[in-house]
């Protein structure tokens, strides 16, 4: 029992001591600024349009806006963008994040300046932790 015991003290310090900094330098971290400057930048109703990120929510979570999560990096002419973006105005869509958080997410020219175009945003992106933000011109 005595080894069981100790086995235990020292898997509890080895927790203490190791993660909660890890935890904090996380990319997690980095993710709820990503959010939290979005939210300020947007309005409430607003759309935001996330590349890079799969279907983590942890920006649209802190970001509190809706948003779409093109995880297939498409033409926006795609079926699957196309019927999205026909469920709301292009005028919605505050914001574009182009993020960097994996070893897919690779944008051409071609793919940066269709969406400047199509939803009329900002030419110049606001860099946020490992984003490219893209704003609507208006906001």
């Amino acid at each position: 029992i005595g080894i069981v015991l100790l086995i235990l003290i020292v898997m509890q310090y080895k927790y203490h001591t190791t993660y909660p900094s890890a935890i904090k330098q996380s990319q997690h971290s980095s993710l709820v600024k990503v959010g939290l400057a979005v939210k300020a930048k947007t309005k409430s109703s607003d759309i935001i349009i996330v590349y890079g990120h799969d279907w983590d929510s942890t920006i649209p979570y802190y970001a509190q806006r809706k948003a779409i999560m093109d995880r297939a990096y498409g033409a926006l002419e795609n079926e699957r963008m196309l019927k999205s973006l026909g469920m709301l105005d292009k005028k919605e869509v505050g914001a574009v994040l182009l993020c960097k958080y994996n070893k897919y997410a690779k944008y051409d020219d071609f793919f940066r300046n269709s969406r400047i175009e199509y939803f009329k945003l900002n030419e110049q992106p606001t860099r946020v932790g490992r984003c490219d933000v893209y704003y609507r011109k208006d906001s």
